[in-house]
């Protein structure tokens, strides 16, 4: 199965979910402990509703970020992991850290 197919497929479950709508007060409670916040509803963070930073940057526009670095791959296949690695290059600017350090955050904050 491609990597396609599993998007497809993941997209589909959360589509069949929602629309028997088996998502519930429980189920969104649960998500805003895990994630810190709602993964499909973006609201504006603050000091009484504090959203993490890959929530945060799961919403963010990377359009531009992506068209930037396209010229400087010239492997096509490369180019459809581009918005995951403006993602991260800005998540490591944020927390002042190195791509060793992001990998062992990865690792320990799933």
């Amino acid at each position: 199965m491609t990597e396609l197919d599993v998007d497809a497929h993941i997209k589909n479950y959360w589509q069949k979910i929602e629309e028997a709508g088996v998502i519930d007060e429980n189920f969104k409670k649960w998500e805003y402990e895990r994630y810190g916040g709602s993964r499909t509803e973006f609201y504006s963070p603050d000091d009484d509703h504090p959203m993490r930073l890959a929530l945060y940057l799961s919403f963010m526009d990377v359009t531009p970020l992506e068209e930037a670095m396209k010229p400087y791959y010239k492997r096509l296949n490369s180019v459809k992991y581009l918005a995951s690695m403006g993602r991260t290059m800005i998540f490591m600017k944020i927390k002042q850290t190195t791509p060793d350090g992001v990998a062992n955050h990865l690792i320990t904050h799933p």
